[in-house]
């Protein structure tokens, strides 16, 4: 062998080895709660979930909620479709909805800032326990500098296919396909990527759902059969429900979309994250005036008086 590799025989030596490796993230970790030890951990070297547990092996699931001012939006949306991930996914959950609600709210007591961020895993296990063994629940507390989003974007449509739906519903922590779609559209010159289904019609982006406001005043957003549908555009159906009653909308619905509607759309959203992102361009085709949309806009305002 040309080179040796070093075998840390002392515990300061692994831990001088882990420490230095936080330096190539932009993520900030604060805390986490582990079931196993039903402790919160907030030391980083110890922010970790072992190599044999079976969420590495894809059979876990996860959610992610936004924090602010000390207070986690939708805490209890986020938890309920865990919930209903987990059950799809076959995986014990070894809290009630009531007990995990409170171990997120303790986790986040312990720090008084903003742009928080909390994800929360439920995993089957370590691989080699019995089958009839709990769940694991993992919450995360974490700062992360890229959930600060552009107003507007460009962005592509992509090949990567749909994944089948039973898992599309699912909120799997295995997002390869995710990860395909966003490179696919990097590398076309957009943002997250748009894929489309079997016949052709718009989707679901790589980490959020997409909509549009069709001429005539019409909001459109994909049927939910073969896409996970998010918190956030639910919130803003609700809201574009309250603007067709007050006039300034003709219709707000989940129906199909083509690419040609998409392209002669009036506006175009990517809707995620508690995160409105508009798209001024999509597959080379302008959308709208090139800026901010009305709805956008109205939608960041009404969101921000709410968070």
């Amino acid at each position: 062998l040309d080179m040796a590799l070093p075998v840390f025989k002392s515990r300061s030596e692994i831990i001088n080895a882990i420490r230095a490796t936080y330096q190539q993230t932009s993520l900030t970790l604060r805390a986490m709660y582990d079931s196993r030890i039903d402790a919160i951990v907030t030391d980083n070297l110890f922010i970790r979930i072992p190599i044999i547990d079976q969420i590495n092996e894809g059979w876990g699931v996860f959610d992610t909620a936004n924090v602010y001012q000390s207070n986690v939006y939708q805490l209890e949306k986020h938890l309920e479709r865990i919930m209903f991930s987990a059950a799809g996914a076959k995986i014990p959950v070894p809290l009630t909805l009531g007990q995990m609600k409170e171990k997120v709210l303790q986790l986040i007591s312990l720090f008084d800032c903003n742009n928080l961020r909390v994800r929360v895993f439920l995993s089957k296990g370590l691989v080699g326990e019995s089958s009839e063994a709990s769940g694991i629940f993992y919450a995360l507390l974490y700062t992360d500098p890229n959930q600060i989003k552009p107003e507007t974007v460009k962005e592509r449509s992509v090949s990567i296919p749909l994944k089948p739906k039973e898992l599309a519903v699912i909120k799997t922590n295995n997002y390869l396909c995710n990860t395909l779609c966003s490179l696919e559209a990097k590398e076309k010159g957009g943002y997250m990527g748009v894929m489309l289904d079997e016949n052709g019609y718009l989707a679901e982006s790589a980490m959020a759902n997409v909509a549009v406001i069709l001429p005539g005043g019409h909001f459109r957003t994909p049927l939910p059969d073969k896409i996970l549908e998010g918190t956030t555009i639910k919130r803003v159906l609700l809201f574009c429900e309250e603007l067709v009653k007050s006039g300034e909308l003709q219709s707000a619905m989940r129906g199909n979309i083509s690419l040609e509607e998409a392209k002669h759309s009036e506006e175009m959203l990517i809707v995620g994250g508690d995160n409105i992102v508009g798209i001024t361009e999509f597959d080379g085709e302008p959308i709208g005036n090139g800026a901010m949309g009305q709805l956008q806009e109205k939608s960041k305002t009404s969101f921000c008086k709410i968070m």
